[in-house]
């Protein structure tokens, strides 16, 4: 089998400043001495609880009437990043949300609710360097995170509570990414999905819950990022923009079966993101080419789709969860590495206001 063109111990409470087996090399990936102390700017002990409108934007809801997307303007340069998402979230074993973010310095850091829908925490520091960042709940009490490094090798790593800094060592997978996304089976098996510098794009999966792990192989297509979610009748769907921006996805015909062929979705998006909503439909979110950011959802479970709306505001990373209480929640940054978070006020309901939190991510 190809692979896909051919990080550590624990945390640090400060915040950051601007950031199988086959195959596998049980190396660490180093980090520079000192660099802790370089983290957020101006951080406080969580939420700095400023409410706005939107980040850099007006607007405060999803437009109710249909939009397109709109795609570059004839001439100009891809906004499409080379690299995949500097932010991930998910909601933990214990049903805190955890939120995970990159730092310009390729730092990276995380925090998360101090209760299962309440308010989120302080920053804090896991060692390692990386450029693209996604997570999962492993099920069984654990967070295990995946790692594009600036080289692209593919590292990853879990909560475990036999070690006393929390956090295994970063374990290298073979092959290279640029993009990953991770989900997580009916079965309880881990799944990743990536993307290389080529934009081929590349899969492996536990063989079993907790047990080892298959090698890469090839999906057909080309994207340059992806996102994944698992439906509730436990068939997965991926979602990703290739180098010129359109918008696709696919998703398998039954569980744990075949993947039914590519579909194109209408527009242009230069980064994309999913999750599901408490009534199980899907909801996808993403960074047009003029900065503004859209969302598109299914009517129902399973169903069409109602097409792209405006959301309010503009981020260059995004990265949604569903709440405990089934609220789903972004998170973001802004052209300026700032970051901000929005909830619907209740479950598959209406969006409140954007909230600014403190520190300072990879736009």
């Amino acid at each position: 089998m190809r692979n896909p063109e051919e990080i550590g111990r624990g945390t640090t409470a400060s915040a950051p400043e601007s950031t199988g087996r086959q195959g596998m090399d049980r190396r660490r990936m180093m980090f520079a001495a000192g660099a802790v102390g370089a983290g957020l700017v101006g951080l406080g002990s969580g939420l700095t609880g400023q409410a706005m409108a939107a980040p850099a934007a007006a607007g405060k809801g999803t437009s109710a009437r249909a939009v397109v997307p709109p795609a570059p303007a004839a001439g100009t340069r891809s906004a499409v990043s080379y690299w995949g998402s500097s932010v991930t979230s998910l909601r933990s074993y214990y049903g805190s949300l955890e939120f995970y973010g990159v730092t310009p310095h390729d730092e990276l850091y995380y925090r998360m609710q101090t209760t299962p829908n309440g308010p989120i925490g302080g920053w804090r520091r896991l060692d390692g360097t990386v450029r693209s960042i996604a997570a999962v709940n492993k099920l069984d009490s654990g967070t295990e995170l995946f790692a594009v490094d600036p080289a692209g090798e593919v590292w990853h790593r879990w909560q475990d509570t036999a070690n006393p800094a929390g956090w295994s060592p970063w374990i290298r997978f073979d092959g290279r990414l640029n993009s990953l996304t991770a989900v997580r089976h009916s079965r309880n098996r881990l799944q990743v999905f990536g993307t290389n510098a080529t934009h081929e794009i590349w899969s492996r999966e536990q063989v079993q819950f907790g047990g080892p792990w298959t090698g890469w192989g090839p999906f057909d297509g080309t994207l340059a990022h992806v996102s994944a979610v698992v439906n509730e009748d436990g068939r997965t769907e991926i979602f990703g923009v290739n180098a010129l921006g359109e918008i696709w996805h696919r998703w398998q015909s039954s569980f744990n079966g075949p993947w039914q062929p590519w579909q194109r979705m209408p527009g242009h998006l230069t980064n994309i993101t999913a999750a599901k909503n408490h009534d199980y439909r899907l909801e996808v979110f993403g960074t047009g080419f003029d900065g503004e950011i859209y969302n598109n959802y299914q009517e129902r479970a399973g169903g069409t789709w109602v097409g792209w709306r405006a959301f309010g505001g503009r981020l260059t990373q995004m990265t949604v969860e569903t709440n405990k209480d089934g609220r789903l929640q972004i998170f973001g940054v802004g052209d300026t590495g700032q970051i901000y978070t929005r909830a619907q006020r209740y479950p598959s309901g209406p969006w409140g206001d954007w909230t600014h939190l403190d520190g300072i991510l990879r736009a």
